[in-house]
C-alpha cells in the first residue's frame, strides 16, 4: 500500500473515531458493563472497578470529558480504552464494535495487522462449522438427535436459537478445506485432531458456545448412544477458554442486568430449558469449576447470584465452592435445591 493512500486510510479512520467519541456516551457504554453505578458529585459517577476486586468504589467516570478512571488500580481511557480493556479486544476491534453501536459504516479489513486478520478468520470458521452442524441436525441423518431434542421437551425454535447441531462420523474437516479454510486453522480451533486430522467431534450432538458478544469460540458435544467421554469440549484455543466463557451469557446479559440477578446452573441442557421456560438470567460454567475469571465476568453484569446445581454430593461440593468463591467477589449469594425429583 503507497503512502498516500495510507495516510488516507488514517485520516478517515481518524475521522470516524471523532464521530464515534461524538455519538457515544461514555456513561451509557460503562453502566452495560459495571453494575451499581451512582451519581458521586455535579459532573461524576463512581462505581467498583470492574478491572480489579474492591469494595469500597474507586471507579469515576465523567461524561462531560468522556472518561473514566480507578483511583485503585490506576486504569483510565475513554470509550476505546474501555472497551478493549473489559472485552479483551484490539483497538481495530474496539473501533469495528462502537462503529456498529453508533449506525456508522466502518470496513477497514484493509488496516488489519496480520494478526488480526487470522482471528477474524478463526471466527469465520466456528461459524462456519456452527452452520454445518446445524444443517446436519435437520437433514435426513439427523433422527436419532431430534429424537433426543423431543424428548428433552425442546421446541425447535430453542433448537434454532441455541444453534444446536449434529456431527456425524466425519465430514467438517473436508467441508471446511473445500469452502477455504486450512488445516492449521481447524486445529488451531479444535476442530480436527492435532496428531491424525480428523474431526474431534463425532456421532455428537452438538452445544456451539459463544462469548458473552454472541462469536461461537468453541463447541460441547454429548454422545449419542453408547460412548465415552459423555460430554466432550472444546480444548483451550486462541478463541476460547473455558475458565472465562459462561454457556448462554450471550443470550442471559440482558435480562441479567434488568433483573439484577444471575443463576448459575450446571449444564447445557439446563440452561436451554430454563431459557426456554422464561426464565432466561440462567448461565453455565463450562466443563470446569468455577472460578475468580467467571466470577469477574459476572461482576459486569450483577452482583447478586442464585447456585443452582445437582443435587448430589458432588453438587453440593461444587455449590460450596462456588459460592466461597462468589463472596471473595463481592457477590450476594443464595444457594438452591431442586426438590426431590425434579432434576433431569
Amino acid at each position: 500500500m503507497s503512502l498516500k493512500v495510507n495516510l488516507i486510510y488514517k485520516k478517515v479512520k481518524e475521522n470516524i473515531v471523532e464521530q464515534i467519541r461524538e455519538q457515544i456516551d461514555i456513561l451509557d457504554l460503562i453502566r452495560e458493563y459495571v453494575p451499581m453505578v451512582k451519581r458521586s458529585g455535579i459532573n461524576s459517577y463512581k462505581a467498583c472497578c470492574p478491572f480489579h476486586q474492591e469494595k469500597t468504589p474507586s471507579f469515576t467516570i465523567n461524561p462531560d470529558k468522556g472518561f473514566f478512571y480507578c483511583f485503585g488500580c490506576q486504569s483510565g481511557g475513554d470509550i476505546f480504552t474501555f472497551l478493549m480493556k473489559i472485552e479483551n479486544l484490539s483497538f481495530n476491534e474496539a473501533v469495528r464494535k462502537l462503529a456498529e453501536r453508533a449506525g456508522i459504516d466502518y470496513h477497514n479489513e484493509e488496516t488489519m495487522t496480520e494478526e488480526e486478520r487470522a482471528r477474524l478468520n478463526l471466527y469465520k470458521l466456528m461459524t462456519f462449522a456452527g452452520d454445518f452442524y446445524h444443517k446436519q441436525l435437520f437433514s435426513e441423518h439427523g433422527a436419532q438427535a431430534r429424537t433426543y431434542i423431543k424428548d428433552r421437551n425442546l421446541s425447535k425454535e430453542t433448537a434454532d436459537k441455541f444453534m444446536l447441531g449434529l456431527s456425524l462420523s466425519g465430514g467438517l474437516s473436508a467441508v471446511a478445506q473445500k469452502a477455504g479454510f486450512s488445516v492449521n486453522e481447524l486445529k488451531q480451533v479444535g476442530l480436527i485432531s492435532q496428531a491424525s486430522g480428523n474431526d474431534i467431534f463425532r456421532n455428537r450432538l452438538m452445544f456451539p458456545i459463544a462469548n458473552h458478544r454472541g462469536e461461537i469460540v468453541a463447541f460441547g458435544g454429548r454422545i449419542l448412544g453408547e460412548g465415552q467421554p459423555k460430554y466432550l469440549n472444546s480444548p483451550d484455543t486462541p478463541l476460547f477458554s473455558k475458565s472465562r466463557i459462561l454457556y448462554a451469557l450471550n443470550f442471559a446479559g440482558p435480562s441479567i442486568r434488568k433483573k439484577g440477578r444471575a443463576v448459575l446452573l450446571e449444564g447445557y441442557m439446563d440452561v436451554i430449558a430454563s431459557h426456554q421456560a422464561g426464565i432466561s438470567y440462567c448461565v453455565a460454567p463450562l466443563g470446569t469449576s468455577f472460578n475468580e475469571g467467571h466470577a469477574k465476568l459476572l461482576k459486569r453484569y450483577t452482583d447478586s447470584v442464585t447456585i443452582l446445581f445437582d443435587p448430589d454430593s458432588a453438587g453440593q461440593k461444587a455449590s460450596l465452592r462456588t459460592a466461597l468463591i462468589l463472596l471473595e467477589n463481592g457477590f450476594y449469594v443464595n444457594v438452591a435445591v431442586f426438590p426431590d425429583g425434579l432434576d433431569h
